[in-house]
Parts: structure tokens; sequence; C-alpha cells
């Protein structure tokens, strides 16, 4: 699922600041993972936002992981810590996939 922001553009067409709100100024709506949106953010924050962005990624990388360690029946999603197992079932909603399904082995 991808979130909408806002934008205000500079006098030369580049994003000049993001709201999470529509309003006078910013007026434009942009997808979260827009490359100017990522542009902008690189600008702002210089190399943090490139760590920011590695991290998402990675996220991602653990996750996937965690799902075919779990098809795989090398680990049990109950075998996780109960807030690691409610960080997953959250972050698979937000990304719009179906949760692991397997009542046989405790798997939700």
């Amino acid at each position: 699922m991808d979130k909408t922001v806002y934008i205000a553009r500079a006098k030369d067409g580049s994003v000049a600041s993001v709201s999470l709100v529509s309003d006078d100024r910013h007026d434009e709506p942009l997808s979260g993972n827009s490359p100017e949106l990522t542009e902008f953010y690189r600008q702002t924050y210089g190399e943090e936002a490139r760590f920011v962005e590695s991290d998402l990624a990675l996220v991602r990388v653990l996750e996937d992981l965690i799902e075919v360690l779990i098809d795989k029946d090398v680990l049990r999603f109950t075998d996780l810590p109960a807030a690691a197992q409610k960080k997953l079932v959250e972050r698979r909603s937000i990304r719009g996939l179906t949760l692991f399904s397997d009542s046989d082995n405790g798997i939700i």
C-alpha cells in the first residue's frame, strides 16, 4: 500500500516541501514512493536518507527471509516472540500480502 503525500513545488519545478495533508500550498498529490520524493529526501537529509532507504529495503529482505524459513518448515511463526509476530502481521497487512496459512503447523 502506497501512502499519498501532498507537495509544494519550487519555482524550478522541484519538490520544495511535503505535507501529509492537502492545504493551500501543498495541493499536488504525490505517491509516497515517487522518485521525486526520494530525491527531495536525499537533498534534505543527505547521507542519512541513504541509510534510511537501505534500512527499509533490508526490512523487506528480512521479512522475505522469515517467510522462506517458515515455508521450508525451518521456523514456525509461533516460535517467534509475540512482539515479532505482531510486527510481521502488521507489515504483511501493510504490504497487502496474505499471511502464511497452515493450521497443522501452528502457522497463521
